[in-house]
This record gives C-alpha cells, structure tokens and sequence, in this order.
C-alpha cells in the first residue's frame, strides 16, 4: 500500500510578502542623511545614526555616524577610530521593528533577532548601547561591549541593551 505524503510548504518571510529582513544597508559618504536611517536612540532628534565600517585591518565594525561630521567612528584593538569610505548606515521602512533590549555580556547570544553589526576575527559583532550622561553610546557587542571613551575601548559588562529587530512574520501555506 502507497501512502501518499501531502508536503505542505511553509515559508516565513520577515516582512509582508517579501523575502526582504526588514532592512538594510545603504553606502554613505558624508553626504545627506537617508530618511528611514535608524538613530542610535530615536527618541534623541541629535543622537546619531547606526553604522558601519569596513577596512582592511580591522573588518566589518558597528559605527556610529554623526551627521556633522563625513566620517564614521569605530572601535577596534583597543583604539578608537574613525574612517571616512566603505561606510554603511542601516535603513529601514519599519523603524518601529527595532528594539533595545536590556541585557548582560553573559546572556545577550540567547536573545532572538539580534542585528548583525559586523564581523571581527572570525566572529560576529552586534550593536550594543549603554547611557552616558544622559546620552546614548554605541558600541560593538562581542563577549563585553565595547564602547569608545577618551581614545580607547572601554569595557561594559552588565546593563547594556543590543540591538534586535522584531519583524512580523508573514507565513503562507501552499498546497
């Protein structure tokens, strides 16, 4: 006796309709902020952007992007640095699927929907944020989150929030 198997296809998209994450990186070069640009705080009007940077030394690293300034800041090695090319800003259409979520360094990982900031020595970094005197600081979260402070790193631990993005999940059924 056959059996005959029906396969139900389910594809879960991360926005309506599409195959889009919901979104993504546009190049920028000093220029006109986009619009749908994500804040490090979008409650701050003056908080900078969410970024990132390439070079050749370091890889791709979380950056912060200032709309006063053509260049973009990062930390890498102990060093705070900043590069004015291969710089990406993140966009979205559904800026409100973003969100901040207050954590430690020893559990962020375990948290679903984390937003990729870069790629440093064979691992992954994501967008960490901490408050600084009233202000938002934007660093990269690898084991610590590492924050630039008068020239260096400086090493943050507990009370810290990582980036995730909460998409709405479109899921369809063919038969």
């Amino acid at each position: 006796m056959k059996i005959i198997v029906l396969l139900i296809s389910i594809s879960v998209c991360l926005t309506s309709g599409s195959n889009e994450i919901g979104y993504y990186w546009l190049d920028y070069n000093g220029d006109k902020i986009p619009d749908n640009a994500l804040r490090i705080d979008e409650n701050d009007p003056n908080s900078p952007y969410v970024g990132q940077v390439y070079t050749k030394e370091y890889e791709l690293l979380p950056a912060t992007i200032r709309p006063t300034a053509p260049f973009a800041t990062f930390t890498a090695y102990n060093k705070e640095l900043s590069s004015d090319k291969n710089i990406k800003i993140l966009c979205s259409q559904y800026k409100e699927n973003f969100e901040w979520v207050r954590t430690s360094a020893q559990v962020y990982k375990s948290l679903p929907n984390l937003v990729v900031g870069g790629f440093e020595v064979g691992g992954y970094q994501y967008f960490g944020r901490i408050y600084r005197n009233g202000r938002s600081v934007l660093g990269k979260l690898a084991g610590a989150l590492a924050l630039p402070f008068r020239g260096r790193e400086q090493y943050v631990y507990d009370n810290i929030e990582v980036l995730t993005y909460k998409a709405p999940l479109d899921v369809r059924i063919s038969l």
